[in-house]
């Protein structure tokens, strides 16, 4: 049930869950993560959680760049070395990500997504 209502608000949000491996797991991307926790975080607590992000050296201009931030910090810590290397190139990419919705076209993300 807990996975059912999971879906549905990430469907809401736009976004997909991937539980193909196994369907009591569900894998999220650090961009729909980093939307479900901006969905639940009430707005009147945005501002605090931006203070309190940038208060401990997480860089960024707004709430969604600091999340992601904070995700890349704790996968330095989580997986030391290795994970820092990991969290620079998620970052790297899912700026990449960014840059295409903004500035770029659909068929510009297709061809990212084929290459990499």
């Amino acid at each position: 049930m807990v996975l059912e209502v999971l879906r549905n608000r990430l469907r809401l949000l736009n976004h997909v869950a991937d539980s193909s491996f196994q369907p009591s797991l569900v894998k999220l991307s650090a961009n729909t993560l980093v939307a479900l926790i901006e969905h639940y975080l009430p707005k009147a607590e945005r501002q605090a959680v931006e203070s309190a992000l940038r208060n401990v050296d997480i860089e960024g201009s707004d709430l969604r760049v600091l999340l992601i931030g904070m995700l890349q910090q704790a996968g330095k810590k989580i997986a030391g070395a290795a994970g820092n290397k990991l969290a620079q190139k998620i970052v790297i990419q899912f700026a990449n990500i960014i840059g295409y919705v903004l500035y770029g076209s659909g068929n510009e993300i297709i061809n990212w997504f084929r290459s990499n």
